[in-house]
C-alpha cells in the first residue's frame, strides 16, 4: 500500500517547525556570541532554503490528484469452453476518475487485449459486464 502523499506533507511541516524553533532557540542563544552577524546571515539562508521546501510541498499537493491510487483486478471466464478464469481486466485510476482498462480475453485456441479510457469514470470505449462492474466499484470507493 503506497503512503499518502499527504502523510509525507504533515511530516515535512512538522520538521519544519522543529526546525524553526531549533534556530529562534539557537538565534537568541548565540547572539551574544562573536560573529554573530555572519550566523545571523546563515540563518537567513536557512529559512529562505525552508520557504522553498515549503512551496515544493504545496506543488506535490496539487500533485497528488494526478497519481494513480485505485486499482482492482478481476478475473473470469470469457467463454463458456474456457474454464479457470482465464480471462480477467485491470482497472487502475487517479483520484479524479481518469485512468484506463485492461482487458485480456483468453479462449483455447485465440487470445485478445484491450485498452480503454476512463475520463472522470465514465468510459470513452464501450464496456463489457466486467469491466462495467469494476468502474462501478470504484465510483463507490
Amino acid at each position: 500500500m503506497p503512503i499518502d502523499n499527504i502523510y509525507i506533507f504533515y511530516g515535512l511541516w512538522g520538521i519544519a517547525i522543529v526546525l524553526i524553533v531549533v534556530n529562534v532557540w539557537l538565534v537568541i542563544r548565540l547572539s551574544k556570541i562573536k560573529g554573530f552577524e555572519k550566523l545571523s546571515h546563515q540563518v537567513d539562508d536557512v529559512l529562505r532554503d525552508m520557504e522553498d521546501v515549503k512551496w515544493r510541498l504545496e506543488s506535490l499537493e496539487g500533485e497528488e490528484q494526478n497519481d494513480f491510487y485505485y486499482s482492482k483486478v478481476v478475473r473470469y471466464d470469457a467463454f463458456q469452453d474456457a474454464k479457470g478464469r482465464q480471462s480477467g481486466s485491470i482497472l487502475v485510476l487517479n483520484r479524479k476518475g481518469t485512468g484506463f482498462i485492461i482487458t485480456i480475453i483468453n479462449s483455447r485456441d485465440r487470445s485478445a487485449t484491450f485498452l480503454k479510457e476512463v475520463v472522470e469514470f465514465k468510459p470513452i470505449q464501450a464496456l463489457s459486464p466486467e469491466e462495467q462492474v469494476l468502474l462501478n466499484e470504484a465510483r463507490k470507493a
